[in-house]
């Protein structure tokens, strides 16, 4: 493996370990070869990174939500069966 395709190979790791799916992985490596300055891929990065994190937060919103319910449908089981 040359220079160019050790740093392709970790962008397409970290890219995976982000949760970015290979659409958006071969997108994001399509544009670093079209431009060399690099502007558009650093647009394209900076709109996937945020849609990504809107994601993420949602979903932490709702783990939230979840673990919540959890705890509370835990304590209840707790209280009956030493009530019992």
């Amino acid at each position: 493996f040359n220079y160019k395709d050790r740093a392709r190979l970790l962008i397409i790791l970290r890219a995976k370990k982000l949760g970015f799916s290979l659409k958006e992985i071969k997108t994001y490596l399509d544009l670093y070869e079209v431009d060399p300055s690099q502007k558009i891929q650093s647009k394209n990065a900076l709109k996937a990174i945020s849609h990504r994190l809107f994601q993420l937060e949602d979903q932490k919103k709702e783990i939230n939500i979840i673990i919540e319910e959890l705890k509370s449908l835990k304590k209840d089981i707790v209280k009956t069966l030493e009530h019992s």
